[in-house]
């Protein structure tokens, strides 16, 4: 979880990684002013199964297998519950809660974003 407070930004079609605790102070000022006009996601400090970091807004495939849900295929995108503190995949129709504690990030996979990727979510 040495990831957690890593960021990245939409900025002009693309994105741009930063962790606050190592931007000089120009930088610093220069991200937030930024930041007002576009899409800040933040780590969750959670590895895909492929081994890659997962964001706020990305677009991801859960494989499931569970008494309560069942044996399919969801796609949604990692959002952050504000309410509840804490990360999930919401889709269409459904929340999933998503952590450490729920056990499920080795199963799922990063296919996208939000911002690249739209109509993975229709």
């Amino acid at each position: 979880m040495n990831n957690r407070f890593e960021f990245r930004v939409w900025y002009k079609g693309a994105y741009t990684f930063f962790n606050f605790d190592t931007l000089n102070q120009e930088s610093r000022l220069f991200f937030e002013n930024e930041i007002k006009n576009n899409n800040v996601e933040q780590c969750t400090g959670l590895k895909d199964k492929n081994e890659k970091l997962i964001y706020e807004g990305d677009s991801v495939k859960w494989e499931t297998n569970s008494q309560s849900l069942g044996k399919q295929i969801i796609i949604g995108v990692i959002t952050f519950d504000s309410y509840n503190t804490r990360y999930q995949i919401t889709t269409k129709n459904n929340i999933y809660a998503f952590g450490k504690e729920y056990q499920i990030e080795e199963k799922i996979q990063i296919i996208g974003n939000i911002h690249e990727n739209p109509e993975l979510l229709k």
